[in-house]
């Protein structure tokens, strides 16, 4: 169970992948972290550990013979049929990379994810946000049936 702190941002993610799972979760935490597959001058070790994003959890849902979509990479290693393993993967971030900031938070959680060629699926299912967002952001003015009475859309979905 992932023991939360209070200044980290959490995502949860379901991913399908022929990778080993450690390999493709640890795979998505670099991608989120420095944006970059070369050294940047000046990054130290210490840097990386304070600001990387984190692996929290990965929990194994289950497998197929076919990936859900076409066009993901595969392991160079592979030397039978492709397995594609179900996860769902948790990822954390310092509240410190980004603040309070909603476009920074989507960048830091979606970001460059969805392009990466070991997965065959890959879905941001849930955030925990720190605190900060709430003192930052204000919430809907109206709530949902406010927001519901000012566009006349009572059953359908809103998309905004």
């Amino acid at each position: 169970m992932t023991r939360f702190s209070p200044d980290r941002i959490y995502a949860w993610y379901r991913i399908e992948t022929a990778f080993p799972l450690q390999q493709a979760a640890e795979i998505m935490a670099g991608e989120q972290s420095s944006g970059t597959f070369v050294g940047v001058p000046g990054e130290t070790d210490q840097l990386r550990l304070r600001h990387s994003a984190r692996l929290e959890s990965i929990r194994e849902l289950d497998s197929g013979s076919a990936p859900s979509l076409p066009g993901a990479g595969l392991p160079k290693s592979l030397s039978a049929a492709p397995i594609y393993r179900r996860a769902e993967v948790c990822l954390s971030w310092p509240l410190d990379n980004l603040g309070p900031s909603l476009p920074n938070l989507m960048a830091t959680v979606a970001g460059n994810l969805y392009e990466l060629k070991p997965f065959s699926g890959l879905k941001l299912m849930d955030l925990k946000l720190p605190e900060a967002f709430l003192d930052a952001y204000a919430g809907p003015q109206f709530g949902i049936q406010g927001t519901r009475r000012l566009s006349g859309v009572q059953r359908l979905p809103l998309i905004g």
